[in-house]
């Protein structure tokens, strides 16, 4: 994943001679590992698991899950 946010941040990089939108583009492409458990355990701690956070919180219902799985993951 690092890699892939690496070239696209080159790319960007070369065809828009900034370093700075390059950077931030790189950025938004990763997550640090204890960013991301950091907030799944803040989810965990607030509803008792991703899933019923994602539910109660988010609104993220099945039918909506259903259609995120075949957008990004199908």
């Amino acid at each position: 994943m690092m890699e892939n946010a690496e070239k696209t941040a080159a790319l960007v990089r070369e065809k828009t001679k900034d370093a700075r939108l390059a950077e931030c583009v790189k950025v938004l492409l990763t997550v640090s590992e204890d960013y991301i458990r950091h907030a799944f355990s803040a989810m965990e701690a607030a509803c008792g698991s991703v899933e019923a956070y994602l539910y109660e919180r988010i609104g993220l219902n099945e039918r909506k899950r259903a259609e995120l799985k075949r957008k990004f993951l199908l």
